[in-house]
């Protein structure tokens, strides 16, 4: 009888024991567990933190790019259409146009003139006090060359970046004793237009 009571003793603790470890295992492991899918969660608000701030970055790339584009195009623009006279510029370029093709410039004369003015008798008041069309610079030439230095010369005007028209020609040989047709020297009357446009006013209301 009493090894059948110790038997029923110790197969009681051994259950008790036994479900103490799997109570205490369990309990261990479900905290782990939670932790484990917190640290999941928190992983994953992170990437989408992160995968945010790299659209972000991407969009900034794009917008600085265009940006780029954009400031490259203006450039561009003000090279080829100036929003001021710049006649330090005008002079530095035609003379740098000339000596290039060997022109020698012996006058060079300014005259500005307003597009508003060229369109006082054909178009309605209205458009005749508009600010947006372009102005015009034109420049009158006296100058020497050869026929294919004035060609390279005329060439030159028409490759360069801001906005040159050749109005008007006007051509006399130079007499030379014993030269050729191909070195023989002109007397040139050029008459040249370059653009600007005024910068629009804004007034605040």
């Amino acid at each position: 009888m009493r090894n059948t009571t110790l038997i029923y003793l110790s197969f009681l603790i051994i259950i008790v024991l036994f479900g103490a470890s799997i109570y205490i295992f369990f309990s261990l492991g479900l905290n782990e567990w939670d932790k484990v899918q917190e640290s999941r969660t928190e992983l994953a608000e992170r990437e989408m933190v992160l995968d945010y701030l790299n659209e972000l970055i991407t969009k900034f790339r794009e917008q600085l790019s265009y940006s780029n584009d954009i400031n490259q195009q203006i450039s561009l623009i003000e090279a080829t259409l100036p929003s001021s006279m710049k006649m330090s510029e005008i002079v530095a370029i035609v003379e740098a146009l000339a000596q290039e093709a060997n022109v020698e410039i012996s006058q060079m004369s300014f005259t500005t003139l307003s597009q508003n003015q060229t369109l006082e008798t054909s178009q309605p008041e209205g458009l005749m006090t508009s600010n947006n069309l372009p102005q015009i610079i034109t420049v009158e030439l006296n100058a020497k060359a050869s026929y294919s230095d004035f060609k390279n010369f005329i060439s030159n005007i028409e490759q360069e970046q801001r906005l040159i028209d050749l109005q008007a020609i006007d051509m006399n040989s130079q007499a030379q004793e014993d030269s050729q047709e191909s070195s023989q020297s002109f007397n040139l009357t050029l008459s040249l237009n370059t653009y600007y446009i005024n910068k629009p006013q804004f007034t605040l209301p």
